[in-house]
């Protein structure tokens, strides 16, 4: 089994059927592969953007059609581009090259613990790097939206889910417009749960014969290269995978979960997961706001334009509402920040690092013009030769932090994170 999507042609070939501005040409565009180990496992991860200078972090979840290159594809890559936000997409065990542990009998609920215990992890990394902890945002796609849930049902450092599509199979009219068919659905899922526990569970069937695969993309020709990559919608899973995920019960039902609010980003032309479907869930969650978006034209993994975008609009503007910005102050905030003054605490002198700092802050900001972009404008300096130190100071109601930390890719040299918020 290959170790890197290097080795893995498949992913190249469907990304030519997405829009020509979401095509990879250099190497340096590629997302950033690395290893996270969790019980035995290698599990791959795809690292697009990076985390200095991002507001969030986001977690790409892929369903039981995709892998974590196509979430990079699809997601990591254009909104590290767009919005400089940071992303890492998992390969969960038994798809993209993640390697699973040896004698490891994989469950749907593996998937769900993983996850859980990846989002601690990068917590735990972020206040170790003394960088203070962004919020963790899921996304998922196809089945990867109802993981997204489940993990923050249980898991109260995730702040916001996004998802394609939310699936409670426990429901039959899920099942049935899911599966394959009929058959699959009324006979061969409770036969699953039958043999779950016995070795017979053991048995792997591929996707493309137990769920609506045909249905993954709306382009028949891309649906081709899909659904003959075995690292995505070509995969076979065993009859205990299907058995546990068309049964798994979250740690908290709709009615009871308050982690965070939802955003639903349903494809148009969706021809396997329709929008009722994510509804008999979503109407049920009371505690949270629950949004919906609409994706012109797109299908259940979209390829299609304008959806693709309207897809990466919806991200940012939920990323948004993590500012917690007053509304009320709307009107002086232009002017607080133009009477902006860096000084370094403990002095009551501009040092000459802030003072170039400051500039260009000022001198990236005004331009833009837009009020409501200026509330998450972020702006990275890489500086040789900083001194080490991190403050904070106000002015009119202004808060600028400050944190140096060593660059992970450029080094020796030192980031400077500008991030500005405003009192209420």
């Amino acid at each position: 089994m290959a170790t890197s999507y290097a080795n893995l042609p498949a992913w190249r070939n469907q990304m030519t059927f997405l829009p020509g501005n979401m095509q990879l040409t250099k190497p340096e565009d590629m997302p950033k592969e690395k290893t996270w180990r969790y019980k035995g496992h290698a599990v791959h991860v795809d690292s697009c953007g990076t985390p200095v200078g991002s507001p969030v972090t986001l977690v790409l979840l892929h369903g039981v059609g995709t892998n974590a290159r196509q979430m990079s594809l699809l997601v990591g890559l254009p909104l590290a581009r767009k919005y400089g936000f940071h992303s890492l997409a998992l390969d969960c065990p038994g798809y993209g090259v993640t390697q699973v542990a040896p004698k490891s009998k994989v469950t749907y609920s593996d998937w769900v613990d993983l996850v859980d215990a990846f989002v601690d992890a990068q917590t735990r990394r972020q206040l170790n790097e003394g960088r203070g902890t962004r919020p963790i945002v899921l996304f998922g796609l196809s089945a990867g939206g109802m993981l997204a849930y489940q993990v923050a049902a249980r898991n109260a450092n995730v702040k916001g889910v996004i998802g394609m599509t939310f699936l409670d199979q426990r429901v039959q009219e899920v099942r049935d417009t899911t599966a394959h068919d009929l058959v699959g659905s009324r006979v061969g899922v409770p036969l699953a749960g039958v043999l779950r526990g016995t070795p017979l569970g053991g048995i792997r069937l591929p996707m493309p014969l137990t769920s609506k695969m045909r249905a993954l993309v709306n382009d028949q020709k891309a649906l081709r290269a899909f659904i003959t990559d075995r690292s995505s919608a070509g995969n076979w899973v065993s009859m205990r995978f299907l058995a546990d995920y068309m049964t798994y019960a979250p740690a908290k039902e709709p009615e009871d979960f308050e982690t965070c609010p939802i955003l639903l980003t349903q494809p148009e032309e969706d021809r396997w997961t329709p929008l009722r479907l994510s509804e008999i869930f979503l109407d049920r969650i009371r505690k949270v706001p629950v949004k919906r978006v609409t994706l012109e034209k797109a299908g259940h993994y979209p390829l299609e334009q304008p959806g693709i975008d309207q897809l990466h609009k919806a991200i940012a503007e939920f990323i948004e509402t993590f500012w917690d910005v007053s509304a009320k102050r709307a009107g002086n905030r232009r002017n607080n920040a133009r009477r902006l003054k860096i000084r370094n605490e403990g002095t009551n002198t501009l040092h000459p690092r802030i003072r170039t700092i400051g500039t260009k802050f000022m001198a990236l900001m005004e331009p833009r013009g837009s009020v409501r972009k200026v509330k998450k404008l972020i702006y990275v300096l890489r500086a040789f030769e900083t001194d080490n130190y991190t403050h904070m100071c106000c002015n009119e109601g202004v808060l600028v932090s400050f944190a140096c930390a060593t660059h992970e890719d450029v080094a020796p040299s030192v980031q400077c994170n500008i991030s500005l918020a405003y009192f209420s």
